[in-house]
């Protein structure tokens, strides 16, 4: 204490004898060297916010994704279960998630998200929906949405319950009719997209592009679908971003093909818009052609639904997300019906083989629960439709940082344990092999 009164008696008397320049002199010394300390103080920082961001990245791996900067006049989308899912705003208040599935026509919602946000359901008008098997509700308010800077305005809008068949992130789904007389631009890789009213002549000269064809507000693609055993499948397949898959194919297009047990797999799935179940069929193929692009060892589900679609032009199925963000990039113009992709120094995409346990579930917005949509048909003894899975290997499949396809893919040659509430209440612990096609 008595250093310091020393030390106070010292400073006073000096700031008493010197002028006001060197006042002044002084305070910028103190601040020179207070800055000093303070830069010294934000390096630090700096470099231990990096150090700490870069140990995130690596241990959390693909499950933290580095973010990109979007492009002036792109925006981002999130990309689950092999969907493209786009964010805006629905009457300028109401936050939105819609799959972008060009499989369906404008503006759908989902029945629940409809009610949660007070939106009028007519009960007495029901409409037929193109692919649907029975008429579905009507929001009969007039209806804004803005999507990328983009207004679009919605008289009539189709409800119906699609967190039963996609899960809860949805809130609906917009189809290709908005976009009709514009382009959409997709980079897969960085996950961000934009509605454009050109496409500049950098890209035209030097994209590749496929011709569209456009059927019963459809647009489809001429592809060959080439057997290992030398059959070949010619006809055109719908470009469908709601179908999650890589490619699916109709019934009538594979009646005449023979395919051997180690090509294919089967199951048995609960049907999306009608009760019951069907069965399915994963089939490999050697490849499948789109113009000079060769998809290679991919494979394509096989519905056990005979039904012909068109005698017109011969579809022989669909081409989903999964086959068409391998190509990176892509340019869809819908007005002048072709599909843009940039060149590349192979035109071939090579598939990874497909690994299953034998059973896919999808959770439920309203329980929670995790129920089984689709079952191998070799397990369909021990396992149901309907069923609910309860952990995965001690894994609750609800937590954020699990991932049931990273799970499996890592566990190759090993069993996975799948606790499963059966229909009667009943708990089952059953162990699953991994099967590769």
């Amino acid at each position: 204490k008595k250093n310091i009164s020393l030390h106070k008696q010292f400073l006073h008397t000096f700031w008493d004898s010197i002028s006001i320049p060197k006042k002044v002199f002084v305070i910028v010394l103190i601040n020179l060297h207070i800055m000093k300390y303070l830069y010294q103080y934000l390096l630090f920082f700096v470099l231990l916010n990096s150090c700490y961001t870069k140990g995130q990245n690596e241990n959390f791996g693909n499950s933290m994704d580095v973010k990109e900067v979007v492009p002036e006049g792109f925006c981002p989308f999130i990309c689950q279960d092999n969907g493209m899912y786009i964010t805006g705003l629905l009457n300028d208040t109401i936050d939105i998630c819609l799959l972008f599935d060009t499989g369906a026509d404008a503006l759908l919602l989902d029945s629940s998200f409809a009610c949660s946000n007070h939106l009028t359901i007519n009960p007495k008008i029901k409409v037929n929906m193109i692919d649907a098997k029975v008429p579905v509700q009507i929001c009969s308010d007039k209806t804004s949405l803005n999507l990328c800077s983009n207004h679009y305005d919605f008289e009539i809008i189709p409800i119906f319950n699609q967190r039963r068949i996609f899960g809860d992130r949805i809130d609906g789904t917009i189809g290709w009719m908005p976009f009709r007389e514009k382009k959409i631009h997709i980079n897969f890789n960085n996950k961000y997209y934009a509605i454009t009213d050109v496409i500049s002549d950098s890209i035209k000269n030097v994209w590749h592009s496929i011709d569209l064809i456009q059927y019963k507000y459809r647009f489809y693609v001429p592809a060959n679908i080439n057997f290992y055993d030398g059959n070949q499948i010619n006809g055109f397949l719908m470009v469908d971003f709601g179908e999650s898959g890589a490619f699916s194919a109709t019934s009538t297009a594979f009646r005449n093909i023979k395919v051997s047990n180690d090509k294919r797999l089967s199951f048995v799935i609960r049907n999306s818009d009608v009760k019951g179940t069907s069965r399915v069929d994963i089939i490999k193929c050697s490849s499948i052609r789109l113009g000079e692009i060769v998809f290679v060892n991919p494979y394509i589900s096989v519905p056990d639904i005979g039904r012909k679609e068109s005698d017109e032009i011969n579809i022989i199925g669909k081409i989903g997300y999964e086959a068409l963000s391998a190509l990176g990039e892509i340019i869809l113009d819908f007005k002048e019906k072709k599909l843009f992709y940039p060149q590349k120094q192979s035109n071939n995409i090579t598939f990874k083989n497909f690994i299953t346990t034998g059973i896919m579930f999808v959770k439920d917005s309203k329980s929670e629960n995790n129920i089984i949509t689709a079952v191998g048909t070799q397990l369909t003894e021990q396992i149901e439709i309907g069923d609910i899975v309860l952990e995965i290997d001690g894994h609750n499949p609800n937590e954020k940082q699990f991932d049931i396809q990273d799970y499996v893919m890592s566990h190759k040659g090993k069993d996975i344990t799948y606790k499963i509430q059966k229909k009667n209440g009943n708990i089952q612990y059953i162990k699953l092999s991994i099967q590769k096609l």
